[in-house]
């Protein structure tokens, strides 16, 4: 009989176990105590490569602050749609749950005008608010920056009469835009100066880390870095052994060191080095290093149809080209000017090209001069089907 799977790699999916992740959730939960008790804290910016598990360790740290009664709202930042936009209907949703605060009506008098404000501003098609032609100009603003601290100050008056807190849980925040960036950190920082309960948990590649220092120069008293790292043997173990207990799974030694070593400890990796290898299990439940070794082939496979290829596929022609140059380079990151060099073209020549690639996601640049993959494993691939992506 087929046994329940345990392992789950699909994107942003809880696993089993949260392994390797503890420390940095002790601190934000340390922080979380501190903002409900009326504290000012920093907030949180934790990066890391595609695959590391920021998604999940995200949603986990919500569940967290929520049960510490800190009104948490989840924001995934898209290049096609208003952060801004979806901020502002955060905000909305918590003035609507404290409507009815008898001590905060003249705040929430302000809250609603600072948010008319904002929205009419950034949002002028937003049917929320029905306003006339001369309330529309009262409320007009181009100042983006202070119409979100305006907001920002208004909420944290109501949640600071409650004795309550907000934290907003910003995914992807690479692909905010600059004018929304700028917004976002004055508005925290407004906050912050003014010792009111709000707070900001954001997760993003690397390329997050580079943006927001060169935004402003308080933000690294603004924020605490975290970088989310590859688990490490231990934890691997942890995380493939714990979930496999749960139905009757054991693991030898050799078997899970061959699966840190195949994985290299990336949790998604893991999970579906795992989901493949109880997929193949009939009877024997005790897990051997032969048998974790004889599935590597359909690992493989699986990672290149439903993780690498739909990443390459969807790239223009030039920028498969830069990808496949770059798993040429001894080592990664590598400059520019070898990706030019394969390519057959100049710097310039292709400057938009790993534009593209570094706003779809898909590359970092490390230093001004170098770029890396943000995709774990992505070299591998390509070398793994060079035969046939060069066609």
């Amino acid at each position: 009989m087929k046994i329940i799977n345990p392992y789950r790699p699909g994107a942003g999916l809880m696993p089993g176990v949260l392994a390797g992740r503890e420390e940095l959730i002790e601190s934000a939960t340390e922080y979380f105590e501190s903002i409900k008790n009326g504290i000012p804290i920093q907030s949180i910016a934790f990066s890391g490569y595609r695959g590391v598990g920021k998604t999940v360790l995200l949603n986990r740290l919500q569940e967290i602050a929520e049960d510490h009664d800190i009104s948490g709202y989840h924001i995934e930042i898209e290049r096609t749609s208003s952060f801004i936009a979806k901020l502002s209907d955060c905000c909305k949703k918590f003035i609507r749950k404290n409507s009815a605060l008898e001590k905060a009506k003249n705040v929430m008098g302000a809250a609603l005008d600072a948010l008319k404000s904002l929205e009419i501003s950034y949002s002028p098609e937003s049917s929320d608010f029905k306003l006339s032609v001369q309330e529309r100009a009262l409320y007009k603003t181009s100042d983006l920056s202070q119409g979100l601290q305006d907001l920002f100050c208004s909420i944290g008056e109501i949640a600071k009469k409650k004795k309550a807190a907000i934290c907003f849980f910003i995914d992807e925040f690479q692909y905010i835009s600059q004018e929304e960036m700028d917004a976002f950190i004055s508005a925290l920082h407004r906050a912050n100066q003014l010792s009111l309960p709000i707070m900001a948990v954001c997760a993003g590649t690397p390329e997050m880390i580079k943006m927001l220092y060169k935004e402003k120069t308080y933000v690294e008293r603004l924020f605490v870095f975290p970088k989310l790292e590859m688990l490490n043997e231990t934890e691997v173990a942890i995380a493939i052994a714990e979930p496999g207990k749960k139905v009757g799974l054991s693991f030898t030694d050799g078997a899970l060191k061959e699966i840190y070593n195949i994985t290299e400890g990336y949790p998604y990796f893991v999970q579906q080095y795992g989901q493949i290898l109880c997929n193949q299990i009939s009877t024997d439940r005790n897990i051997t290093e032969a048998f974790a070794k004889s599935i590597l082939e359909k690992y493989y496979d699986e990672l290149d149809k439903n993780f690498y290829m739909v990443r390459f596929n969807d790239r223009g022609a030039l920028e498969k080209e830069c990808l496949i140059a770059m798993a040429q380079a001894d080592n990664l990151p590598c400059n520019i000017s070898f990706i030019a060099k394969i390519t057959g073209k100049t710097t310039k020549q292709i400057a938009p090209t790993l534009s593209r690639l570094k706003n779809k996601g898909l590359i970092s640049f490390e230093n001004v001069n170098e770029i890396d993959y943000t995709v774990p494993g992505f070299s591998d691939y390509i070398k793994r089907n060079q035969s046939w992506l060069i066609k």
